[in-house]
């Protein structure tokens, strides 16, 4: 995942880790980390965050360096476009009707556009789209 962002990407992310790092420590706590999605519009309920918290926080102290950071927010930024990506097939499906979506649609809709997304971030996409 990250080896495939170019230096535009990754300039960028290491301007968000920087508004977001502790200056003495040089790393981001998760609280913090959790306040940055959540100004970006996304919210992780707590099932989430202790996932989030195994994967990063391999030393228990609350924090996630830059190429932990860097990692997760890869993650998050394929998850996002995927959904983004469902919602417009799914706005496609309904030709802009207001309409609820059923569980089958979804699930099909999350089939044609998660190529490389893992059964994790699928179960994310179908409890939060």
């Amino acid at each position: 995942m990250v080896e495939s962002l170019n230096v535009e990407e990754i300039q960028e992310f290491k301007a968000i880790f920087d508004v977001y790092a502790s200056k003495d420590l040089n790393c981001v706590n998760l609280d913090d980390f959790d306040k940055l999605l959540m100004n970006m519009g996304r919210f992780l309920d707590n099932e989430d965050k202790q996932e989030l918290i195994l994967e990063i926080d391999k030393e228990g102290n609350g924090t996630m360096e830059y190429e932990g950071f860097l990692k997760v927010l890869c993650k998050f930024s394929k998850v996002f476009q995927a959904e983004k990506e469902i919602i417009d097939y799914c706005e496609k499906a309904y030709k802009g009707e207001e309409a609820c979506v059923n569980m089958e649609d979804m699930e099909n809709a999350i089939k044609i556009v998660s190529d490389g997304l893992n059964d994790k971030e699928k179960k994310y996409l179908l409890r939060h789209c």
